[in-house]
C-alpha cells in the first residue's frame, strides 16, 4: 500500500535520479510477451483472490484467450514460489499454452521483450513502468501507488494505457520521497518526511 498522503507529494526527480539513480526508459516496441506476474499465497489470500495457484490459472487462462496467437502469454511466480514447487508441478495446474518463467531467469531479462505486465498488484508493476512496459493492474486503489500510470481493464491487454513520459517522471519523483535508506532513517530524515503527514 501506498502512504494515504502519497498523490500530496510533488517532489522533483533530483532524488529519483541522482540518489537512486534511476532513469525511465522509452516504451517497448514490438514486445512478444504478456508477462502475469503473481503473488504469494498470504497476498491472495489477504485480498479474497483465492489462493496463488487458483488466481494465477484463473488469470492465465483468460489472458490466453485475449491474446490468442499474437502473444505468448508468460506466468512469472513470485521469486519465493519455487522454493516450494518444481517445474512439472506447476505444469499440471496452468492452461497449456501458458508458459513459465522459471528461477534462472529474470524479470529485468524478460522486460525488454513484453508488451504488458499484468498483476494484481506487484511492486514487478513499478519495474515494468520504469522499463517502458504498459501494465495492466487487476487490483483496486489504494493498494498500488502506480495505479494511475496503469491500464485497468484486463480486455485492454493488447492495447493497454500508456502514459506520458511527464505522468510516469512525477509520480516516480514522489516514489522516491518514499524510499529511505538505513542512513536516513537513523538520521531522522524520515520521521522528518514523515511526520509532516500524520500531525507529530
Amino acid at each position: 500500500y501506498q502512504p494515504p498522503y502519497f498523490h500530496a507529494l510533488n517532489h522533483d526527480s533530483s532524488r529519483l535520479e541522482r540518489q537512486l539513480g534511476i532513469k525511465l526508459k522509452p516504451r517497448v516496441q514490438n514486445g512478444k510477451l504478456v508477462l502475469f506476474a503473481g503473488s504469494s499465497d498470504k497476498y491472495c489470500l489477504f485480498h479474497g483472490l483465492g489462493s496463488a495457484h487458483v488466481y494465477a490459472h484463473t488469470v492465465c487462462t483468460r489472458l490466453n484467450e485475449l491474446v490468442g496467437s499474437s502473444k505468448t502469454v508468460v506466468y512469472r511466480p513470485k521469486p519465493s514460489w519455487w522454493a516450494r514447487h518444481v517445474l512439472g508441478d506447476a505444469k499440471n495446474w496452468i492452461h497449456r499454452n501458458v508458459k513459465f518463467s522459471g528461477p534462472d531467469s529474470t524479470l529485468a531479462g524478460l522486460l525488454p521483450n513484453t508488451h504488458c505486465l499484468v498483476t494484481h498488484g506487484s511492486n514487478s508493476a513499478i519495474e515494468a513502468l520504469v522499463h517502458g512496459v504498459p501494465v495492466a493492474l487487476l487490483s483496486d486503489e489504494g493498494i498500488s501507488p502506480v495505479r494511475p500510470l496503469c491500464e485497468t481493464k484486463l480486455e485492454n491487454v493488447l492495447d493497454p494505457y500508456w502514459p506520458s513520459d511527464e505522468e510516469r517522471l512525477k509520480i516516480f519523483s514522489n516514489l522516491a520521497h518514499c524510499q529511505f535508506s538505513i542512513d536516513e532513517i537513523a538520521g531522522g530524515i524520515m520521521w522528518t518526511e514523515l511526520k509532516q503527514w500524520y500531525g507529530y
